[in-house]
């Protein structure tokens, strides 16, 4: 069999192919075992279709690529979003498929369409899925079936609604997942926006507070930071959450809209005894997130938005 590569194209190609590399958070590129020996397929979630591929040289001639140095591109192979749908006009195997449509309405992962990074990774799935030979009906209903909720997606993008708010409750935990986190959060209509927020302390201090920068994107009203003591790997207890405080304070935050707990699960009890209706609470799970999960199912909060 051959290899498939997937990558996101908002990289330039050329300069040696890394099919594993992951920089803009989002799936980047996919080996999978197809017929179509070095056939690359290309996306991108940001609306752009115009993309015509020609042969590319992966430089070196090495294995480090994954392609044997050069990959050959015969006619269009793109995945993009197209207003409200996405579009798969990747051929499969035979290369003799029409474009495949799919309305962002029907995907739930995607949320509506306003989470930019799994909507790319819905894209790259069905690329690779068509690559692979599978009929359009199984890709629809596979990616129609896969919910953010804890059975289908464990702490990614797991959203719940409670008396009126809303809950999204994540394991984003370096500075570009919680990035695109904050991206979507931004995009979703509320009242206020409360966060909470660790780190483990075998991180630079750039990567930790990396986490602020990242959240300060969706503006959030309330900042509970936490604790995780058993993670405090090396450094003093209490300093992961001091640097993340002091870069909220150099950004501007008020110190009434910060407030630090002892652990994880003491934020997670203040944040939601602190939400009211048209609240959105984002909470970064890291200690214990089966914990984290028990605490919301705790008060009653129903799976989705």
């Amino acid at each position: 069999g051959g290899r498939l590569v997937v990558f996101d194209d908002r990289e330039a190609l050329g300069g040696g192919l890394e099919p594993q590399r992951r920089t803009d958070g989002v799936l980047t590129a996919v080996l999978a075992r197809v017929a179509c020996a070095g056939e690359i397929l290309r996306y991108r979630a940001d609306g752009c279709s115009d993309v015509d591929l020609a042969a590319v040289d992966g430089g070196g001639g090495g294995d480090g690529d994954g392609t044997g140095g050069r990959v050959a591109v015969v006619g269009r192979r793109v995945g993009f979003r197209d207003g409200d749908d996405i579009v798969i006009d990747c051929g499969g195997i035979n290369g003799d498929l029409p474009a495949l449509r799919l309305a962002l309405s029907a995907l739930p992962i995607t949320l509506g369409g306003l989470a930019d990074h799994n909507v790319a990774n819905v894209i790259a799935a069905a690329l690779v899925a068509r690559g692979l030979g599978l009929p359009d009906a199984a890709i629809a209903a596979g990616l129609a079936d896969f919910r953010p909720n804890a059975a289908d997606s464990p702490g990614r993008s797991n959203t719940f609604s409670l008396h009126g708010a809303k809950i999204l409750l994540d394991f984003g935990h370096n500075p570009d997942g919680v990035r695109r986190v904050a991206e979507f959060v931004a995009r979703v209509a509320s009242k206020r926006r409360l966060v909470v927020v660790g780190q483990a302390g075998d991180r630079s201090d750039a990567e930790i507070t990396g986490l602020i920068d990242g959240l300060l994107r969706c503006a959030p009203d309330r900042w509970l930071l936490k604790a995780m003591p058993r993670y405090a790997r090396g450094r003093e207890v209490g300093a992961i959450v001091a640097l993340m405080r002091g870069a909220l304070v150099a950004a501007g935050v008020a110190d009434a809209a910060i407030s630090v707990h002892d652990s994880e699960d003491a934020a997670t009890c203040a944040a939601l005894d602190a939400l009211t209706a048209g609240d959105l609470l984002v909470l970064l799970a890291h200690d214990n997130p089966a914990a984290v999960l028990a605490r919301i199912v705790a008060t009653g909060a129903t799976e989705g938005w």
